[in-house]
């Protein structure tokens, strides 16, 4: 498990490819399931009791997340509270010994990088509040096959979802059904073949970032669903959640979680510079 900041309240870790990070009724494995198992786990027998983060405030999700126990599962969106906390691929935990794990917002099964989750109730309410109110940044890095003339700007779309296709279809102007999805982006560097964009997500809609680097025809690597014309060696995409800063709600120090990218040829030439998704400790 790779932990990138953990306290009393929060807990934030590197996710890898491919992996759900939501439990749901089926037992298949998830990140959620395997924090829980984790920190179970290291705790041992000395345990405190509590309840899992199934236990949760119910409710809607913040402005950012899809409905409150009826969004698509993989996607990026903001979970807000009453995300779940059991723990999928093995027997559940006796009650008294389940930590909480509260999930606070998604990523793609494709994609890697940070994720946040709250350990206590009252924590997954006030990060549920912060990502309502804008307030944890989040960076990401992609790698497109076509660059932003302008090198800087914003996005503003309007996206609807397909839940047949799973897939969100983008427009410049509003209708009925579709959400508003912004987000910022800065070209950091390129070759030929490819560019590199650190992206902050102002809104956390389903597949945001994939779908609108799309309908500007900066289809990320890999990508087949969005418009990539050919699948990266073992299926994922590059789009990685690099980074999530906020300022604890409870004491105010400022929390910053950085997430390293996959071993990876492109990865590995992703310019490091100072910035928000910049870090010293990967150079």
């Amino acid at each position: 498990m790779d932990i990138l900041f953990e306290n009393d309240d929060f807990i934030a870790v590197n996710k890898t490819l491919f992996i759900r990070v939501q439990s749901d009724a089926s037992g298949r494995d998830s990140l959620e399931g395997r924090l829980a198992a984790f920190l179970a786990a290291r705790a041992g027998d000395g345990f405190p009791g509590t309840e899992s983060g199934r236990g949760g405030p119910s409710g809607g999700g913040p402005s950012g997340g899809g409905p409150s126990g009826g969004g698509p599962s993989g996607e990026e969106h903001d979970r807000g509270a009453g995300a779940g906390g059991g723990i999928s691929g093995s027997a559940p935990l006796p009650a008294a010994r389940t930590p909480f794990v509260g999930l606070l917002h998604r990523v793609d099964q494709p994609v890697t990088g940070a994720v946040l989750f709250a350990k206590n109730p009252r924590s997954l309410a006030r990060g549920s509040a912060l990502l309502q109110s804008g307030e944890i940044r989040r960076i990401y890095w992609a790698v497109t096959t076509a660059a932003p003339p302008d090198g800087e700007g914003t996005l503003e779309h309007h996206l609807t979802f397909n839940h047949r296709r799973n897939k969100v279809h983008v427009h410049e102007n509003p209708r009925r059904g579709a959400r508003t999805a912004s987000l910022r982006y800065r070209l950091l560097g390129g070759s030929q073949r490819y560019f590199f964009l650190e992206i902050e997500l102002l809104t956390g809609r389903h597949h945001q970032i994939r779908a609108q680097l799309a309908a500007m025809g900066w289809h990320i690597k890999g990508d087949l669903k969005y418009g990539a014309r050919r699948s990266n060696p073992g299926g994922g995409i590059h789009l990685h959640a690099r980074e999530l800063a906020f300022t604890d709600p409870k004491n105010g120090n400022e929390i910053r979680a950085v997430a390293r990218p996959p071993e990876d040829l492109l990865w590995s030439l992703f310019p490091h510079g100072p910035g928000p998704g910049g870090d010293s400790r990967d150079s």
